[in-house]
């Protein structure tokens, strides 16, 4: 995790152990500051008297009461009196309209999608908020770990395409000599 993610304070809102638990644990080990409500009720508390850097808030944080998690949002969203720098809500493929709305209405932009069964992709997850957080949301250096091997190749027309596939696929063959490369 950069530097930058250091003293960062995420407010982490989800009544699911299992979208919870493993994004929570890998966000900390990242150094960021994280605090976990399980309720919207709690989590307008809370930001009453602390304030966040991103609020992530899982749309289903209240189940089966959906509209709790989703008035949050909207009230992050307006600045009614919480205090959160950034929002991003953990989605579900079966909640699209009230994505939508949220998109609509509330000019929303951050959603994480989570996987089947509420699953998380938690390194996906500290890698959006470190974007979030960041005013350089490109490259992939948020994507390797930081002793990880680099290497470079400057493109300057378009003739070199083969050559950087081929460059790039020696590369992958020596990272990963176990690993079938496709």
């Amino acid at each position: 995790m950069p530097e930058s993610a250091h003293g960062r304070k995420i407010l982490f809102v989800s009544g699911s152990d299992r979208v919870a638990l493993p994004s929570i644990h890998l966000l900390r080990s990242g150094d960021f500051d994280v605090t976990h409500m399980r309720t919207s009720l709690d989590a307008r508390t809370w930001l009453r008297i602390h304030r966040a850097d991103v609020a992530i808030v899982d749309s289903a944080a209240d189940e089966p009461e959906r509209s709790a998690a989703m008035d949050l949002v909207e009230r992050l969203r307006s600045g009614k009196g919480l205090a959160a720098s950034h929002v991003l809500v953990l989605a579900r493929v079966q909640e699209r309209g009230q994505i939508a709305r949220l998109f609509t209405e509330n000019r929303l932009s951050n959603f994480f999608a989570l996987g089947a069964d509420d699953t998380v992709d938690a390194v996906e997850l500290s890698v959006t908020v470190d974007k979030i957080l960041s005013p350089d949301i490109f490259g992939v250096d948020r994507y390797v770990a930081p002793n990880a091997e680099k290497s470079e190749f400057r493109v300057r027309r378009s003739a070199q395409k083969d050559e950087l596939v081929d460059f790039a696929e020696r590369f992958a063959t020596e990272a990963f000599p176990t690993h079938e490369v496709c």
